[in-house]
């Protein structure tokens, strides 16, 4: 044998050796690893920049999550831009745009932002496949990188990129069915700290959450006015409730719905004379579809495609004629 198929053979040794697991071939976990970031983002403290590109508009943004006494306190603000930022805690968000003295509020269920995953995963399977990808590198840590896959047109996929160590996530990318980016989410520094007993006791956010504006409207729950039909599989109800627009004070009910990863909100409110719309349309990863109902508007909107907003807003009916809604 020459020196060169020596050479070769030994290339293609170390390449195998490389590629092979590292518990003796047995397949590689990946929702082992999905849960351990699930844990990190429920068990930590941690501060960084992270930038968000998302409907060609790059972001950049600071966020400060602490866990205090089992509870979570949240902080992301743009670095620049309008000034904007929002803070929540375990129930809630608030969305602040001091310009406009914008402020509004919604529930947790639907803030799942930077990155999110459900302690779960194995609910996910019907949904989604996943397999590892290459690994890869951000923010100056080694990643492991997962593909999430849906397997039918109603959700977007996923890429994520996980710190080799801490399961963070340090980067994610929702992606169209060809596998093409929409959105993009990536820290460039992080500072994560694992909570411990007396870590929660010393570490606070620098402001406290907005408590609710005295002229708020209350938020109430009606009986159940709407049923709906048709769901894309694996999407179910995840929370209902009644609010009012903090501008017109009219109320409206908001009916989230949730695959365990993907959720999308429906609005319900009466119509005036003259109003409604109807049809679809889109910005980026985030699609909406509306129509009358019963008097009533009907819009459902998210981060999902096109024809899943369109099949939950055409799935909709009113229920009962009890409690419902008034200008």
């Amino acid at each position: 044998m020459n020196r060169f198929s020596i050479l070769v053979q030994w290339l293609i040794a170390c390449c195998l050796a490389a590629s092979a697991p590292l518990w003796g071939g047995e397949p590689d976990p990946v929702l082992p690893m999905l849960e351990r970031m699930a844990a990190t983002l429920q068990r930590s403290n941690y501060q960084g920049t992270f930038v968000y590109l998302h409907n060609n508009q790059l972001e950049a943004m600071r966020i400060h999550h602490v866990l205090q006494d089992g509870k979570v306190e949240e902080r992301v603000w743009s670095l620049n831009g309008s000034p904007r930022q929002v803070v929540g805690d375990s129930q809630k968000v608030t969305c602040i745009a001091p310009e406009s003295d914008a402020k509004w509020r919604q529930s947790r269920s639907e803030w799942q932002f930077p990155i999110w995953m459900p302690a779960n995963s194995e609910s996910l399977r019907p949904y989604y496949d996943f397999r590892w990808l290459e690994d890869d590198r951000v923010a100056g840590r080694e990643v492991r990188v997962i593909g999430i896959t849906p397997r039918d047109s109603y959700r977007y996929g996923y890429k994520l990129y996980l710190d080799r160590d801490t399961a963070f996530p340090l980067k994610s990318d929702l992606v169209d069915e060809r596998g093409n980016p929409i959105e993009q989410i990536m820290f460039t520094d992080l500072d994560l700290q694992p909570w411990t007993e007396t870590s929660g006791q010393t570490e606070t956010l620098q402001q406290p959450i907005p408590s609710p504006e005295p002229n708020t409207p209350p938020q109430t729950q009606l009986p159940e006015t709407w049923a709906f039909a048709s769901l894309p599989s694996g999407f179910a109800l995840s929370a209902r409730e009644t609010r009012a627009d903090p501008l017109t004070n009219r109320r409206f009910e908001q009916y989230v719905f949730s695959d365990g990863l993907a959720t999308l909100s429906v609005f319900i409110e009466r119509l005036a004379p003259g109003e409604g719309l109807s049809g679809g349309s889109g910005l980026g990863a985030l699609n909406a579809w509306g129509g009358q109902i019963d008097g009533y508007q009907v819009t459902a909107v998210g981060e999902v495609p096109l024809a899943t907003v369109s099949k939950v807003m055409q799935s909709a009916t009113r229920a009962v004629s009890r409690g419902t809604l008034t200008p």
